[in-house]
């Protein structure tokens, strides 16, 4: 089913090829799940551990997406164990990336189940607007 476009308002078809725009410039090869691929631009704007955070959960995103295991709003369930595990980085470094995209309007988290799990939520739409720049150094 797709929506009229409005002010400021994407079709789902639009939303698709945004999502699979930013899944091409911010996640890790399929070949290479050993490694985690950052954008250098990204790595610019933001540094490199939210660069590292960031691309992570596209990372996620990305394996939970082709395996059919993402929620029906796109979410998909990481503690804070795996991604320190993942990446290297303290829960108190974790929670302040999180607190920081989420400010940004770049990610929502949500609990659920029972016990109580958090799935995290990509605006994926936001995070090309606000971290791709073509040459001139505008916003996309």
């Amino acid at each position: 089913m797709k929506r009229t476009k409005g002010i400021n308002e994407t079709s789902y078809n639009d939303n698709d090829m945004i999502i699979k725009i930013a899944l091409e410039i911010f996640r890790t090869d399929a070949f290479t799940d050993a490694f985690l691929a950052i954008n250098k631009k990204l790595i610019q704007k933001v540094g490199i551990i939210k660069a590292a955070y960031i691309a992570n959960l596209v990372d996620k995103y990305k394996y939970f997406q082709d395996r059919g295991m993402l929620t029906e709003d796109g979410g998909f369930y990481l503690t804070y164990e795996e991604q320190t595990k993942q990446l290297g980085l303290s829960e108190h470094q974790l929670r302040t990336c999180k607190k920081e995209f989420i400010e940004a309007g770049v990610l929502r988290t949500e609990m659920r189940c029972a016990p109580r799990k958090e799935f995290y939520f990509i605006d994926f739409g936001e995070l090309l607007s606000q971290f791709i720049a073509d040459e001139t150094g505008r916003k996309m």
